[in-house]
């Protein structure tokens, strides 16, 4: 059996602690969360939702039973022990079916004076920027528009420390911090050690990339640590109501709007941010907004290929070569003027898609659709496609296959994950 017990709050420097020992094979000793701020109402021991959310999927690969050893909501334990595991066993049949086990009692209620904010992770990239776009107008209501946006360290920043400490995420929470500033919204900041809670069930996964197959775990986990801060959360994953798929997938990102609902609790809804547009129609979206037109981040280029680049974003990556194609076959890219070196990219644009296709060789069916669907917004809003997109799209349709030079290593998994979050 997994256990979680002894749930308490420390300081560490200005920064605050909620954390809780943990008992089982191959986990570590503690399990942490560590907040911006050493303000003692930053984090939640009162009801841990975090723990049993944070554990599931381990306990459920080890095939050990989970206990919480204090209350949590009702609602949420209900559906740990009931669809969310059904959920994840679909997604990956390695998993075990376990009992969770931990005392219920009246759900939380928060006083009226304390101020708690509807969020989205932000990157500064297409998802979290659109969410933050649709949920922050003057047309959503009060309560649900967005009042502060956050930052995670749950393993997707490379490796973390095992002792608790806001080190690792500071510089990004400091990005952060200054794009809230200019907008006088709060900024939140969680780091974690949920890299070392998942790492003993690694080899379970069927899938190419453990953190794609956990993510939306780790994101609602380290929100709920400051459920006393939050009220309303949205995921901006990269899939939508659009994708929605649980068996042979690659990424929890494709159901993440169905496993937001059931792991929503009493006092803390969770809602994915902008499920209802694909990622072409979030370009669109932000060709519009201010700040997307000169701040847009979606680069995965190494710290040398940045570099080298005046403008924000290194233009030739995978990443930004894909943005690029899609906002020019929708007439937009000249928007995103500040951000990308939109006159080189227009001068090579048969080079930029050879080169995204050497990126993506070891992903040709996903790949293959990324392409018609390219094809399809130039057609669809009147642009010139280049020669190159229209002979291979012609080919594929013919039953042909993409010619390719000799197949480039494929990124690593994790890299590939984390440029499909920004």
């Amino acid at each position: 059996m997994i256990q979680a017990s002894n749930f308490s709050l420390d300081k560490i420097g200005n920064h605050l602690i909620a954390k809780c020992d943990v008992a089982g094979p191959g986990l570590p000793k503690m399990l942490w969360f560590a907040a911006e701020t050493d303000d003692e109402s930053a984090l939640e021991i009162d009801e841990p939702n975090w723990a049993a959310v944070a554990l599931l999927y381990p306990a459920m690969g080890l095939g050990q039973d989970l206990e919480i050893k204090a209350k949590i909501s009702p609602r949420l334990l209900f559906n740990l022990n009931n669809d969310v595991q059904h959920l994840f066993q679909t997604f990956n049949p390695n998993l075990k079916k376990i009992r969770v086990i931990a005392e219920t009692g009246d759900p939380k209620i928060y006083a009226s004076d304390l101020k708690r904010h509807a969020i989205t992770g932000f990157s500064g990239g297409v998802d979290s920027s659109a969410t933050y776009v649709l949920y922050s107008g003057k047309d959503v209501p009060e309560s649900m528009r967005i009042s502060a946006l956050s930052i995670y360290d749950v393993g997707a920043l490379g490796r973390t420390p095992k002792n608790p400490s806001f080190e690792h995420l500071q510089p990004h929470y400091d990005k952060l911090k200054s794009f809230c500033d200019t907008r006088e919204i709060e900024a939140f900041g969680i780091s974690s050690n949920l890299r070392q809670i998942f790492r003993p069930v690694r080899k379970n996964n069927l899938n190419l990339v453990f953190l794609a197959a956990t993510v939306s775990l780790r994101n609602i986990a380290a929100t709920m640590a400051m459920q006393n801060r939050v009220k309303y959360y949205y995921p901006s994953g990269a899939r939508g109501y659009s994708d929605i798929g649980v068996s042979n997938v690659e990424s929890c990102e494709l159901f993440e709007p169905v496993t937001d609902a059931l792991l929503s609790t009493e006092s803390l809804f969770c809602q994915t941010g902008a499920a209802g547009l694909d990622r072409a129609e979030k370009i669109k979206l932000l060709s519009t907004v201010d700040f997307a037109r000169t701040e847009l981040n979606v680069c995965v280029g190494d710290s040398e290929q940045r570099g080298s680049s005046e403008f924000l974003n290194c233009g030739k990556c995978w990443k930004c070569v894909d943005t690029q194609f899609e906002a020019d076959g929708m007439g937009v890219l000249k928007e995103f003027a500040h951000v990308f070196d939109i006159n080189a990219f227009r001068e090579n644009r048969d080079q930029m898609l050879e080169s995204l296709i050497e990126s993506n060789v070891s992903f040709e069916d996903e790949f293959h659709k990324k392409l018609f669907s390219i094809a399809s917004l130039y057609e669809t809003h009147q642009q010139d496609a280049p020669a190159k997109l229209l002979e291979i799209t012609k080919q594929l349709k013919d039953g042909g296959a993409i010619p390719r030079n000799t197949p480039k290593a494929r990124p690593g998994a994790l890299k590939r994950f984390i440029a499909k979050i920004r």
